[in-house]
């Protein structure tokens, strides 16, 4: 099931010169938190670091819109976990 949203969101993704950037960054905080999950059940190594690039690049683009505040918590939230998580597959 994570694997089909994940592959979901990234089809959202696709078509992302059709979407408000407040959109795109909503789909790219959603994708990252499924990648979160798939790879916290043993998915793959890169998916961590994939998470963290489309966290970070919501987070700009929040930023940029000026929009929507507790989308922008949302999405420092999600980043500081998959820091904390990378730490953790660091020291292991």
């Amino acid at each position: 099931m994570l694997t089909r949203a994940a592959g979901a969101y990234r089809g959202a993704l696709v078509v992302r010169s059709a979407l408000a950037p407040i959109d795109v960054a909503k789909l790219e905080i959603n994708l990252a938190y499924a990648l979160g999950l798939l790879w916290r059940c043993g998915s793959g190594e890169g998916l961590l670091d994939e998470a963290l690039g489309l966290i970070d690049e919501a987070i700009a683009l929040i930023g940029e819109t000026g929009e929507e505040r507790q989308h922008l918590r949302d999405a420092e939230q999600a980043r500081a976990s998959i820091l904390e998580a990378r730490a953790r597959r660091t020291a292991a």
